[in-house]
């Protein structure tokens, strides 16, 4: 396991060097798959917008079906964009990194940061804080996934405990 000095260091040079402050070309250059994950069943339905408004007093949005997984996560190497540390080694703020970008021209802002912390080498996800409810959620890059990360969930259908590889 790498030690969370090394991996702050690994983020500063690899980012520092391809993402200045979102200054990035307006295209993303590769497409990949990641896992987006709320730490609490709320959390997830409130990204998705299964669930809107207020956290406290929700209302059901009527479009779509949704299943909800409780899975077990266990990862080797995370960024944690919740702590402004980490924040500061790119130049960004919990604003910019929650921002609504939904009227942007282009590629998001967030979806370039997603694009460089994809191409950092033994990362595997990133933890980042929810735009639309005051907790965090988690986005894992399933085919970076190492022998010693591991995403489970208990199918109650079979009886088996599924994994994720």
């Amino acid at each position: 396991m790498v030690s969370r000095s090394a991996t702050e260091a690994l983020v500063k040079q690899t980012l520092q060097r391809s993402f200045q402050n979102f200054q990035v070309p307006l295209q993303c250059r590769v497409s990949f798959q990641f896992l987006y994950l709320g730490e609490t069943h709320q959390v997830a339905i409130h990204e998705v917008g299964a669930l809107l408004g207020d956290p406290n007093a929700p209302v059901s949005n009527p479009k779509g079906s949704w299943a909800i997984l409780s899975l077990s996560v266990v990862l080797d190497q995370v960024v944690d964009l919740t702590d402004s540390t980490q924040q500061r080694i790119i130049r960004t703020n919990q604003s910019e990194l929650t921002g609504n970008w939904v009227n942007y021209a282009g590629v998001s802002p967030t979806q370039h940061l997603g694009e460089a912390l994809y191409h950092l080498p033994g990362l595997v996800g990133f933890i980042f804080g929810s735009s639309k409810v005051p907790a965090n959620c988690l986005a894992i890059f399933p085919d970076k996934l190492s022998a010693r990360s591991s995403v489970t969930f208990d199918n109650e259908m079979t009886g088996r405990t599924e994994r994720m590889n």
